[in-house]
């Protein structure tokens, strides 16, 4: 069980808290954390206390008990909405309990192995790309890679296509209002002010454009597709009803932003050079 009242964490600075040790590397000060602490930590980030929850039951009750655990106000927040809109990412109660049992067909244990099969059939298809002694920015092969994985299992649609790469562009716009420290104090700030930037709305309407007119290409098809956005098309809740292609529109966002530029960033920064087998 959660005790949040008792648990301890790391020492922070006046004002800051601990933005500075978890910035300049949130992996390894998560990790310290983890092992210093214990399985409930409270970290002083911004203006608020986030908990690091390491224990796979506490883990998830915060998941499944909605009642008891809600979003945060930064998560709820104008930046986050008008990309996921109302998505599983953000919703909350009913609605959120609502949508996960709608979604879960598309998560079962035969639908995990068809997307394994994507994933490795994607990651050969770029290892074959590299030669010996080549320097690759991982970041950016991350980023194909990724793109490559959720454009073939959400739609179908092979990378090459130029809705996909289109797709690819216009979320790397957005969530790089979430990617880097420098983006925080803005974060804070969305809470408050309008958004004003015309790069970031302008890539939140092309995503809007082309995510739509792939669920309405779907809608009218007479063929039987097998994708993440077709069981969501055909997902019905226990009174019969599906969901509005609004709702569908939000959870494909919320799909491609958690399985795209949430994976690639992990290995923002990094380049590397493969070995040369070359004597």
């Amino acid at each position: 069980m959660i005790t949040a009242e008792s648990a301890k964490g790391p020492q922070g600075q006046w004002l800051l808290g601990n933005n500075l040790q978890f910035w300049r590397d949130p992996l390894g000060f998560l990790e310290s954390c983890a092992r210093q602490f214990g399985d409930v930590v409270p970290i002083h980030l911004g203006t608020g206390t986030f908990y690091l929850v390491s224990d796979p039951a506490d883990i998830e009750l915060a998941f499944t008990n909605s009642k008891r655990f809600v979003k945060s106000a930064l998560l709820r927040g104008p930046l986050m909405r008008r990309i996921s809109g109302n998505g599983i990412f953000v919703s909350e109660g009913a609605f959120w309990t609502r949508q996960r049992r709608l979604m879960q067909p598309a998560f079962h244990r035969d639908e995990i192995v068809s997307y394994a099969n994507i994933m490795v059939a994607a990651t050969t298809a770029m290892s074959d790309g590299w030669s010996n002694g080549m320097t690759i920015d991982i970041h950016q092969e991350m980023m194909r890679l990724t793109l490559a994985i959720v454009c073939k299992a959400l739609f179908n649609t092979d990378i090459g296509d130029s809705r996909c790469a289109e797709v690819g562009a216009a979320m790397e716009i957005l969530t790089s209002q979430f990617a880097a420290s420098a983006n925080l104090l803005r974060n804070i700030a969305g809470l408050f002010l309008p958004i004003g930037h015309r790069s970031f709305e302008a890539a939140a309407r092309r995503l809007d454009a082309v995510v739509d007119a792939l669920i309405e290409e779907h809608g009218s098809s007479s063929q039987e597709a097998r994708n993440l956005l077709s069981t969501l098309m055909n997902a019905r809740d226990e009174e019969g009803h599906s969901m509005t292609n609004r709702q569908i529109r939000d959870e494909v966002i919320t799909l491609l932003l958690a399985g795209h530029e949430t994976t690639a960033l992990r290995s923002h920064g990094l380049a590397c050079s493969l070995p040369s087998t070359k004597k």
